[in-house]
Order: structure tokens, then sequence, then C-alpha cells
């Protein structure tokens, strides 16, 4: 889920949109299509972000404590500005091997128990940046 930023006019939205790869939408005028199509409130312009599917990476213990690239859009309009994990993550213990596939985030935490290991696992204070390239 992700808040979004005209570029036309710098109004920002206040409500969050789903990004996935699993959806596009054609856009209007275009052969072309992307993942989220945006029209800003306040100048209606219509915009799009493109998520490259090759630039989906995984983050793991070893990344542990510092920010790694995860993903890159193709922002066509507007840009995103804030990020909320909600859902469709997929973690796996790091001594059990155990997976958790119904990883959903709470206040961007998420916690559980691994019965392998007899241990709780979790990810706290989740934090996230955009970076341009």
């Amino acid at each position: 889920m992700v808040q979004v930023k005209c570029n036309s006019c710098n109004e920002a939205s206040d409500k969050w949109h789903q990004l996935t790869v699993k959806e596009t939408y054609e856009l209007k005028g275009s052969r072309g299509e992307a993942h989220f199509v945006y029209k800003c409130k306040l100048c209606s312009i219509t915009s799009s972000i493109s998520i490259l599917p090759e630039t989906i990476g995984s983050y793991n213990a070893d990344d542990s404590l510092k920010f790694k690239k995860l993903i890159v859009f193709d922002c066509r309009g507007i840009e995103p500005i804030d990020y909320q994990p909600r859902d469709g993550f997929v973690c796996e213990g790091l001594e059990s091997g155990k997976v958790f596939s119904a990883v959903e985030f709470q206040d961007g935490e998420w916690a559980d128990y691994d019965e392998k290991a007899n241990e709780s696992v979790g990810i706290y204070e989740f934090e996230s940046k955009f970076e341009r390239d």
C-alpha cells in the first residue's frame, strides 16, 4: 500500500493505494498498461506506476538492520511518498526453515510463534524509504 504525490501540482493523496504485480490496467489513449493508474483530484492529470517484475527482491537475515532495494517502479507523473506493508508477505524461520505464508502486518509489525524452533519470531519497527535512480 502506497501514498502518492502528483508531480504536476504536488498534491499528495490522503488515501492508501494498492500496487500489485498481479494486476494491470490499460492506459487510456495508449496501447500500454500499468500496475497502478491514478487521476489527481486537484489537477485531473492521469498518471501511472509500473512495477518492473525482474527487480522484485527479498530481504533476509544478512540484510538485517539495513535498507535494501526490493523493488523498482517506473513512475509516470506521480511518485510514491509513503509505504505500509499489509499482506502478501512470506517469512521463513532462520533456524527451523518453517514457512509463515500468511504474514499480515499491524501497525508496521508482525509476530508469530515458531513451534519447530520453540521461539517467538517477528518483524518490528518496520521502516522503508524511496530513492530515485
